[in-house]
């Protein structure tokens, strides 16, 4: 007696076809992950590099100077953004003041094929105070 008969005929190839229907979930899921995992480490980098625009610009004698030191701190802290405006805030830019940096970055999301040119934009503020007792030298 042969066994194949026995067994039903349309059940062969059924496993590659279940394969082939369930592999794009896992394979999204894991895009995905890639995605939220590189937007949220930007996110951090361009948080803390607003923090330290602002902090470099309070240190400075000047306002020329501040809004220089702002856009040098940023640039050098965000090599990743495809574009980055760096918006400064001195007030008077006198002891006991403050200082704004508000950063906006334009982050490309994945490097691979079919997805260039998708990006999301990230923003933060960091502020720094001018030291008081600072002497005008």
């Amino acid at each position: 007696m042969n066994r194949n008969r026995e067994r039903p005929w349309h059940d062969e190839g059924s496993s590659a076809v279940e394969t082939v229907l369930i592999m794009p979930f896992p394979i999204f899921l894991l895009l995905f992950t890639v995605v939220v995992t590189k937007l949220v480490g930007v996110d951090i980098d361009v948080t803390q590099a607003a923090y330290h625009a602002a902090r470099d610009a309070s240190l400075q004698r000047g306002a020329s100077e501040a809004v220089a030191a702002a856009q040098n701190t940023a640039e050098a802290s965000l090599p990743d953004c495809t574009s980055l405006d760096v918006d400064v805030d001195l007030e008077d830019f006198a002891p006991g003041d403050t200082v704004t940096v508000t950063l906006t970055c334009d982050v490309p999301i994945l490097g691979v094929p079919g997805f260039e040119g998708t990006t999301q934009t990230l923003t933060a503020t960091g502020t720094a105070h001018i030291d008081t007792w600072r002497a005008d030298l």
